[in-house]
């Protein structure tokens, strides 16, 4: 959809690589100029067919919205980040509730533990306020969103 990729764009970088396999945001990426852009690198096919051969990033983000178990992706993100570089995800409360970590964080036991094993793991708040629309990325009673930030070791 964008956000993330936006958000990095306004921020000083050197290159930007986006791997997305959804046939319509391709097409919404290849409308609004993506390809065209500075050191933006895209691919377009699933992060499992090119993973092993991606260089390792300085950080990268993960969007997790159609993805119910990003497990499969968190066994193998250490390949992907350098020592000391940045991940993080879409903690997507609408898609785990039932994986509670504390009153108003989302993520599974056991990727959380995975993650753990290669990464320092914090969460930074975000108050949910009226500028973030409360749709289906967001459940009506979320007051908090918890942005995973892991450090790789």
């Amino acid at each position: 959809m964008g956000f993330i990729d936006n958000y990095i764009q306004s921020n000083p970088h050197s290159t930007h690589w986006i791997i997305e396999s959804h046939p319509d945001i391709q097409n919404k990426m290849k409308l609004e100029g993506w390809l065209d852009k500075p050191n933006v690198k895209c691919i377009f096919k699933p992060w499992q067919e090119v993973i092993n051969i991606l260089p390792k990033f300085d950080g990268v983000y993960y969007d997790t919205w159609a993805e119910p178990q990003p497990l499969a992706f968190f066994k193998q993100v250490h390949k992907l980040v350098k020592s000391k570089g940045i991940f993080s995800f879409f903690n997507n409360p609408a898609l785990h509730n039932d994986y509670h970590v504390n009153e108003d964080c989302f993520i599974n036991p056991n990727e959380e533990a995975l993650l753990k094993s290669n990464f320092d793991i914090s969460f930074k708040s975000m108050k949910i306020t009226k500028d973030i629309p409360l749709n289906h990325y967001w459940p009506s009673d979320l007051k908090v969103y918890f942005t995973p930030i892991c450090i790789r070791q």
